[in-house]
């Protein structure tokens, strides 16, 4: 206590023994921060806005999806409107979107390739629980708190009939989450026995060091040596360029 007080009284006589001019500068710095930090959140808000318009967007293009799913019961045909509106989602996602929320599209997007229809655990129908976890995490992203965030397949309810106050569905959503997460982790387990992680470290540090090497060698050496074998032996030169 002896300790604090004597610190705030260092403070204080430090305050005391500043000039005029140092007193204003303290002022312009505090005044600079102060601006600072408000232009960020300026900023921070109308991001916030900005995101929140593309996710209704976002959202409506899923229900529209999911409507025609469950009308054709099948995979959705890629015509030009349909792409149209997959390009604008994709799109306004990658402005928008948060690293997470964008990650889990990707995924869903891709959900009907070739390499994932070969996983065990893959069903067709598991698109709905793609869609609620993507709805999950704008509900985060807007400001919602984890206690008011959604359990079960809810985020959907309010355009997928029976989906929330259903035991069956709520079974549903632990055996389509425990599915996801194992297809997830066969494509984690698929890279790693491809060695994609060597790979990639590999062509970002080992392969530029090389091509770098091969390009100083060509220049500093090789190069040179050419112009001086041209200048003095220019016989042992045009032997050269004839073979």
């Amino acid at each position: 206590m002896d300790s604090l007080i004597e610190l705030i009284e260092r403070i204080i006589n430090y305050i005391k023994n500043l000039s005029t001019e140092q007193i204003a500068l303290i002022s312009i710095f505090v005044t600079f921060i102060i601006y600072v930090l408000g232009k960020q959140n300026e900023l921070k808000l109308k991001k916030h806005e900005l995101r929140k318009e593309n996710y209704i967007k976002f959202i409506k293009t899923l229900q529209t999806f999911t409507a025609k799913f469950q009308t054709n019961n099948k995979e959705i045909k890629m015509t030009p409107k349909v792409a149209e509106e997959w390009f604008d989602m994709g799109s306004s996602l990658l402005l928008y979107g948060s690293k997470k929320l964008y990650k889990k599209y990707i995924f869903f997007r891709n959900f009907q390739s070739p390499l994932v229809k070969q996983c065990k655990y893959y069903e067709e129908n598991l698109t709905l629980y793609l869609i609620n976890d993507m709805l999950n995490q704008i509900r985060k992203e807007v400001g919602l708190n984890i206690f008011e965030g959604n359990t079960g397949y809810d985020s959907i309810a309010f355009f997928v009939n029976e989906m929330s106050y259903n035991p069956i569905a709520k079974q549903k959503w632990m055996k389509d989450r425990y599915k996801i997460f194992m297809i997830k982790f066969e494509l984690f387990m698929l890279d790693r026995t491809k060695f994609i992680f060597l790979k990639k470290l590999y062509y970002s540090i080992v392969s530029p060091i090389i091509g770098i090497l091969k390009v100083l060698f060509k220049y500093l050496v090789m190069i040179p040596i050419g112009k001086i074998i041209v200048k003095f032996c220019p016989n042992i030169a045009k032997k050269l360029q004839e073979k």
